[in-house]
């Protein structure tokens, strides 16, 4: 999702960031309404935060259950975690294990706290989303290529 990343870069920023920028939201459906036929491809910098969101919110449109959603944003973790050690920079997620062990809390419990009450329709609607790009979306998420 373009603009800027969620706040605090863990779990526990995805409900405020999804409440605090919605035409982030708008601009993600309507890009993916636009773009060409075929794959599209949504990435961030390390493909957690921003792109973890997308993910989110995309999965939650095509209807897939909580679980779901939960399973597919946790497997960044051990996807990338490597990737800061090729590059010589700090473990984040010893950052985010202490954020969430300070909030007494896990990551599977802030995704469930995120998903909590999130109907991906009424908030792109919300958002300013028309239905016609919600269905073209839903669409596009739910038929083979």
């Amino acid at each position: 999702m373009g603009g800027p990343r969620p706040p605090g870069r863990h779990p526990l920023a995805l409900r405020p960031y999804l409440d605090h920028c919605p035409h982030a939201a708008a601009a993600l459906i309507a890009a993916i309404a636009g773009a060409r036929p075929g794959a599209v491809v949504v990435h961030c910098g390390a493909g957690r935060d921003r792109t973890g969101l997308a993910a989110l919110l995309l999965l939650a449109l095509a209807g897939a259950d909580r679980a779901t959603i939960a399973e597919d944003y946790l497997l960044s973790g051990p996807n990338v975690r490597p990737l800061y050690g090729m590059l010589g920079l700090p473990d984040p997620y010893r950052r985010i294990d202490a954020v969430l062990a300070e909030a007494g809390t896990t990551a599977e419990a802030a995704l469930a706290a995120a998903l909590d009450g999130l109907d991906p329709v009424g908030y792109l609607l919300g958002a300013g989303v028309t239905p016609a790009v919600i269905t073209a979306v839903r669409d596009r998420l739910l038929t083979a290529a």
